[in-house]
């Protein structure tokens, strides 16, 4: 058949594509809206005794090489985020894993305190970027309590493939607990093991670690920031609720429940030969050259920060060294 100046068969082919192009373009829009609206509830909690209506938003910084997840009960209206590498002290402070309520949309605040990083759990929402020095305003929101896993997905150097993160989804009541607990200062030591490990602690790890009730911001020596570029380190108050460290790629515990002892034990060791950074250049964790009797120490004190999680927690706990 003929096709060449054929007009009804140009003005079908013509036609047809922009009318498929223009459906595709409404709902992209429609898509795009919707990923960046908000529609946030107030959630009703209780916070050192008091009952707090928080919107829920959490403040996500990335830094070489894992995250870091601070919570604001009283809300982000008048909270200086523009220099993340000096923030504001927040209600709680946690690494690696952001827990979170159930059934309520979450917004995040993402920013970086040295490289660009870029925050990205799939199941949860698309991928935001972390830049330093800008917000970058982001939701998530999970409807059935679980493990959501993510990776930071912007080239950021030596450990960029081992920045992962996790966002942890609790039933409100369960959330509540979480509170609770993440709320409490540090354990005080009970045997001397504990407290030699406290005294290795606060003569190696507080240049960059903070503990509250140790070296937080209301304790008689606060920390005044880690001795890194991104001047932070991730908080230890609560290490044991978590169930993994070094940035989300080791798991805290064995699959019986007990400690992960040796490769906690290795990574107190010789940190850099576990996970790729550039220590001498003041980012990531360095080798600080422990004995082995001072490793002990310091593991039998890490083991008083926090409770351990639930067993379908650790179950659940899903990593990629």
């Amino acid at each position: 058949p003929q096709v060449h100046g054929h007009f009804r068969a140009e003005i079908a082919w013509t036609i047809g594509p922009a009318i498929l192009m223009a459906a595709i373009g409404v709902f992209t829009l429609v898509s795009h809206f919707e990923l960046n609206s908000e529609d946030r509830t107030d959630i009703v909690l209780n916070v050192d005794g008091v009952s707090t209506s928080w919107d829920p938003e959490i403040v996500v910084v990335g830094q070489q090489w894992w995250w870091e997840f601070r919570y604001y009960f009283d809300g982000l209206d008048g909270v200086d985020l523009s220099d993340p590498r000096n923030l504001p002290p927040a209600d709680i402070v946690t690494a690696s894993q952001m827990v979170i309520p159930t059934g309520s949309e979450i917004g995040l605040s993402i920013t970086s305190r040295d490289v660009i990083h870029s925050f990205w759990i799939p199941a949860l929402n698309g991928k935001r970027d972390a830049v330093p020095r800008r917000i970058s305003p982001w939701k998530i929101e999970a409807d059935v309590p679980g493990f959501y896993f993510g990776q930071c997905t912007e080239f950021c150097g030596l450990s960029h493939a081992r920045m992962q993160m996790q966002a942890v989804a609790m039933t409100p009541v369960d959330f509540q607990a979480w509170v609770d607990e993440q709320m409490q200062p540090a354990a005080q030591p009970t045997d001397a093991a504990v407290e030699r490990g406290l005294a290795v602690f606060e003569g190696q790890c507080t240049r960059c670690h903070v503990v509250n009730g140790v070296n937080g911001v209301n304790d008689d020596q606060p920390s005044k920031g880690a001795d890194l570029v991104a001047n932070a380190a991730p908080n230890l108050t609560h290490l044991m609720s978590r169930t993994t460290f070094a940035g989300g790629i080791f798991d805290l515990y064995e699959p019986d429940g007990s400690l992960n002892r040796t490769q906690l034990e290795a990574w107190l060791r010789n940190a850099p030969a576990e996970k790729p950074a550039y220590a001498e250049g003041r980012r990531g964790m360095p080798a600080m050259g422990l004995s082995e009797g001072q490793i002990d120490d310091v593991v039998a004190y890490l083991k008083t920060l926090g409770a351990r999680p639930d067993m379908e927690v650790i179950a659940a706990t899903e990593v990629h060294p």
